[in-house]
Formats: structure tokens, C-alpha cells, sequence
């Protein structure tokens, strides 16, 4: 009888690889880079001309992508708690460094193998003295006699910058840095469409941190942007666009001084609301991802100290169902304090931890500030007809979650997208699911009866897709309250046709009563 010791020795491998299944797209773990970046020159303000360079190069294959991410700020001073899993006695450079685990989730989601990586980083005094201290592959714990350790030494910076800073240098597959955009696999749009998140995510930032993206594709053709401020219309004129809610004539408002600004969590935060409408322009029509004028980018982008956590954010504020309708609207609540006192984020910062209860105060009091009679609406005359449409296609999606084949659903889904047709108003595939193996499905929705041209409507979104994705879908279901007559000839017509890549196309029609709507 007695105590007895449990031996605690976890494989390092292992706790590598479970690391690695954090992070779901190349964006995310991009930013954890940037973000170690961006603390470091929060927390050494003099330092001059304060960069960040991305490089990213497509083998020839096509197979993987080499990255670099490289700073000019001050260098890591504390190797082992930069590498160490959740040291909360640490020395943080600021509330960008909240978790972690930041460099090593996203260092193993880039390779999970845990082998072709490589750290390098030089403070001042190294950078006078020619040495820089080097960290590789692969990661392990420390623990009986295992060692893992970097070196210092003289040699040749392989970076851009002369000065101190830090180096980070991967490989990852293709298929990972794809992740960036659901919608393409083409190297240059991804390349953009990540150029775009890096300029939202970090916009307060970026007056004092240059960002810049290099990519060279399998040919060697190189490309070299600069992340610029980014809103839904450029140029941008703030104030003739914010909503204040002090304008609208409602009482609740002269409970708050400052109607965009309140405190939380026991006043020891801030919290700065911004309300706007933005008009439907030809720059939301060129945006891959933010401020598209459309549903799937309307409502609020919330912020932690400036960086973006979570977007869009509408139905968990408001309660309303997502709807063409509100198209206009478009705000950023910035949440500000010290890190101690904010909601808490998901360990990859995409999003707030919901059951947080500052968080939940916070949406709250947003709710109570500007109720959702307030939101800016398109004014469309046929308001009626769109949102009886909408209403019913948020039901058929409710509906989705109750067939087991169905995996997931993207609503609004555009095709065509590195084609400029903003004149030609194609509008937007109503969805595209994922079915349990995988397989995609393209869904049009028809109100009433169907036509003739909702069947070729629906050609067009495959062609796109295709044109796109550059594989075709396995499933085009048109879903209507009826169907001609003529409707089963049509489809074995259609069905007879092969795509752009040779595979036939696959159509079906289904009406709403099919599903219950």
C-alpha cells in the first residue's frame, strides 16, 4: 500500500503531428508567423522601416510550395520559450503572442513529418558580430538526456534584410496552400486572395509595417505585391458612409456618451463600434473574399487591440436570417484592453471561444446598442418575392442538416471568378454541398415553376466550376415548387453532353416538397 509514480513520456512525434491538426488552411498558419512578427515590433516601437517579406515559390511539379516569412525586427531573444508549448511564465512581446503554441501548430500543420523546416534569427549584437542562431528540424520535448538544441554561428544571412530579424523557412504541399481559397486551385489567385486576407486581418497595422508578398509560379514568373488598406469602396470616405446611432431618433442611445464606444468586463475594456452601408461598386466585385456586396461577407468583423478574429459576424449579433437584403451593411468592433481582460480566442485567433462571458456581454451590449431595425437595407422594391425565396432556401438548408448524406453546404456560391463579369450579372450559384464521400453537388433554386433557362442557367454554373476548380462536379440538382413536362427530355439531353474536361453531365431535378419545404 503506498503512492507510486507515473511516468509522463509523451513521444514528441506524436505531439507534432496533433499540433498539425489545428490549423485548417495556409492563412491561418501564415498569420501566426505575422503575428510574431508584428509583436515583435510592438514591442521595439524605434525600430526604422519595420517589414514583413513573404515569399512563396511553386515547384515545378506543381506539387508543393516553398515559403519563407522574414522580419527585420529585433530578433528572438528566448529560444526555448519560443519552442516550448504553452510556457505562460514566458516574456510575451505582446497580446498577439496569446497562446502559445502559435509557431508550433502552425510550423506543424505546414509539416506534419516534422523534417524540413528551418528558424533562423539575429539580434543587434549578433548582426554586428556576423552570427546568426539557427534552429531545425526536427522538434522534440526535452526529457531524460533528449536533446534539442540550435546553433550559433558564423555564416551568411540567406534572407532579403541587413539587419537583425528573423527568418522562417518551409515546405509544404500544394494541396495545404490551395486551402487558402475554397473556390480555385490556381496558384496565382490563391497567391491574391492570400495578399487580400493578409491587408484585412492586419489593416490597423499596416501604417507603420510594410507587408509584402512575392510568389513565383512553376514557370518562374514572379509576382510582387504590397498589402495595402483595404475597404468595401476605394476611395473611401469614412463619414459619409458611417451609420451613428445617436442620428436615429430612439431614447435607448442617451444612456451611452458616446454612443460608438463602451466599456466591458467590468469597464476594465473598451469596445469601439463603426456601423456603416457601402454601395454595390466595381472594386467589391474584384475582392476575392472581403466586402463583396453580398451575403456571404455582410455584417461585422470583430477585433481584438486591431487584429482580425472573427468575420463576418451578423446572425449571432442580430438574429436575422443572411439575406441579400443587407447587403449594405458593414461594421468592425475593435476590442481593446490588455490580454488579460479580452474574450478568449480559438488557439489559430479565427474566432472568439462562444461560451466566453465577456464575449457573450460584449455581443450583447453591440445588439443593445444598434438594434436590428437599424440595419442599412438595399431598399429592393421586391423585397417581398427575394426574401419568400431566401426564407425558403434557409429552410431547405435547415433541412440539409437532417440528410445524412449531406456533409456540408456553402450557400451563394460564386463561379467564374478570375473572369471580370461584373457587367453581365451571372449572379451566384444558391449552393454547393459536399456529400459524406466527398463528391460536389451544385444546387439552383427556383421559387415557383421551372423555365428552360434555369436548366441552362444551371449548365453555366457546371462550366464555371469547371472552368474554376479545373475538375467537375459529380452532381447539378435544380429544385423547384414544379417541373414541365418537357422537363425529363431536356435533362437527357443535357446528360448526353460531356464538359470542357470530357466527364458528362450529371443533372436531376427535385421539387421542394421533396424535402419537406
Amino acid at each position: 500500500m503506498g503512492k507510486f509514480d507515473i511516468v509522463v513520456k509523451p513521444d514528441s512525434q506524436v505531439i507534432w503531428e496533433s499540433w498539425g491538426k489545428n490549423h485548417f488552411n495556409f492563412t491561418t498558419l501564415l498569420c501566426e508567423f505575422v503575428d510574431n512578427s508584428i509583436s515583435n515590433f510592438i514591442a521595439n516601437p524605434k525600430l526604422p522601416n519595420k517589414s514583413v517579406l513573404i515569399k512563396l515559390k511553386l515547384s515545378e511539379d506543381k506539387k508543393n510550395v516553398k515559403v519563407s516569412i522574414e522580419d527585420n525586427g529585433a530578433g528572438i531573444n528566448d529560444f526555448s520559450g519560443a519552442f516550448s508549448p504553452g510556457d505562460k511564465n514566458r516574456k510575451t512581446d505582446s497580446f498577439l503572442n496569446e497562446h502559445g503554441f502559435g509557431l508550433k501548430n502552425a510550423l506543424a500543420t505546414a509539416n506534419p513529418e516534422n523534417n524540413i523546416w528551418t528558424v533562423l534569427s539575429r539580434k543587434k549584437t549578433d548582426f554586428k558580430k556576423g552570427v546568426v542562431n539557427v534552429v531545425k528540424a526536427p522538434w522534440r520535448m526535452t526529457y531524460d538526456g533528449n536533446k534539442f538544441s540550435g546553433e550559433s554561428k558564423k555564416m551568411n544571412w540567406p534572407g532579403f534584410f541587413n539587419s537583425s530579424g528573423t527568418l522562417i523557412m518551409f515546405s509544404c504541399p500544394r494541396t495545404l496552400f490551395d486551402s487558402v481559397s475554397p473556390r480555385s486551385i490556381k496558384f496565382d489567385y490563391n497567391a491574391e486572395q492570400l495578399l487580400e486576407e493578409l491587408s484585412v486581418v492586419y489593416r490597423p497595422f499596416l501604417k507603420d509595417v510594410t507587408i509584402k508578398v512575392i510568389s513565383e509560379d512553376h514557370q518562374g514568373v514572379i509576382t510582387e505585391n504590397v498589402c495595402e488598406v483595404i475597404f468595401p469602396n476605394k476611395p473611401w470616405n469614412k463619414k459619409d458612409h458611417l451609420l451613428r446611432p445617436s442620428s436615429f431618433l430612439n431614447t435607448m442611445f442617451n444612456r451611452f456618451s458616446n454612443p460608438s464606444t463602451f466599456k466591458a468586463n467590468n469597464k476594465k475594456i473598451e469596445v469601439e463600434c463603426e456601423f456603416y452601408a457601402y454601395l454595390n461598386r466595381p472594386e467589391c466585385k474584384k475582392r476575392k473574399k472581403y466586402y463583396k456586396h453580398n451575403v456571404s461577407s455582410q455584417g461585422v468583423e470583430i477585433r481584438s487591440n486591431g487584429r482580425l478574429i472573427s468575420y463576418p459576424v451578423m446572425e449571432e449579433i442580430w438574429r436575422v436570417v443572411p439575406d441579400n437584403y443587407y447587403n449594405l451593411f458593414w461594421g468592425v468592433i475593435n476590442i481593446k484592453g490588455d490580454i488579460k481582460f479580452l474574450p478568449s480566442t480559438s488557439t489559430t485567433k479565427t474566432g472568439y471561444v462562444p461560451s466566453d462571458p465577456v464575449y457573450k456581454e460584449i455581443i450583447q451590449k453591440v445588439g443593445e446598442l444598434f438594434p436590428s431595425q437599424f440595419l442599412p437595407k438595399t431598399g429592393n422594391k421586391n423585397k417581398k418575392k427575394n426574401t419568400s425565396e431566401k426564407q425558403k432556401r434557409a429552410r431547405w438548408l435547415e433541412k440539409l442538416s437532417k440528410w445524412e448524406k449531406v456533409k456540408s453546404a456553402k450557400p451563394e456560391f460564386p463561379v467564374f471568378e478570375e473572369l471580370d463579369l461584373k457587367s453581365e450579372r451571372i449572379g451566384s450559384l444558391d449552393a454547393l454541398l459536399f456529400d459524406e464521400n466527398d463528391n460536389v453537388v451544385l444546387v439552383e433554386n427556383k421559387k415557383e415553376k421551372s423555365k428552360l433557362l434555369d436548366f441552362y442557367q444551371l449548365v453555366m454554373y457546371w462550366d464555371g466550376y469547371v472552368f474554376d476548380k479545373e475538375k467537375s462536379p459529380n452532381k447539378a440538382i435544380l429544385i423547384a415548387n414544379e417541373h414541365p413536362a418537357w422537363s425529363e427530355s431536356i435533362l437527357k439531353e443535357i446528360n448526353s453532353k460531356k464538359d470542357s474536361l470530357g466527364n458528362n453531365y450529371c443533372f436531376e431535378v427535385k421539387r421542394w416538397s421533396d424535402y419537406d419545404v
